[in-house]
């Protein structure tokens, strides 16, 4: 999917792999599943809903920061990414935020 913006609204099943070319905004909660298949988004992910990846054997990779916007609800939304993709995650110089800010 390529868009100067892209909303994410429900699940994705692919059998193949998921590139999101865009700034992902999570208005629902969302799993993105591959068939063993990569699943690369190329600028931020934001959202106060919860994301889960299951990516099987290949990587999840972040272009951007990954909740960044509004920290309080998105990074602590997110943090399910990191179990569903085993360390297969890369960034590339940005922020993966999985704690919760100060207040």
């Amino acid at each position: 999917v390529t868009a100067a913006g892209i909303t994410l609204t429900g699940n994705v099943t692919t059998s193949g792999t998921q590139s999101y070319n865009g700034a992902v905004t999570l208005a629902a909660a969302a799993t993105l599943a591959t068939s063993n298949s990569a699943v690369a988004f190329s600028s931020t992910v934001n959202g106060a809903q919860a994301l889960a990846i299951a990516a099987g054997t290949s990587t999840v990779s972040f272009g951007a920061s990954v909740g960044s916007s509004r920290p309080e609800t998105s990074a602590r939304r997110v943090i399910s990414i990191i179990s569903r993709a085993a360390g297969r995650i890369s960034r590339a110089n940005h922020r993966l935020r999985t704690t919760m800010p100060q207040r």
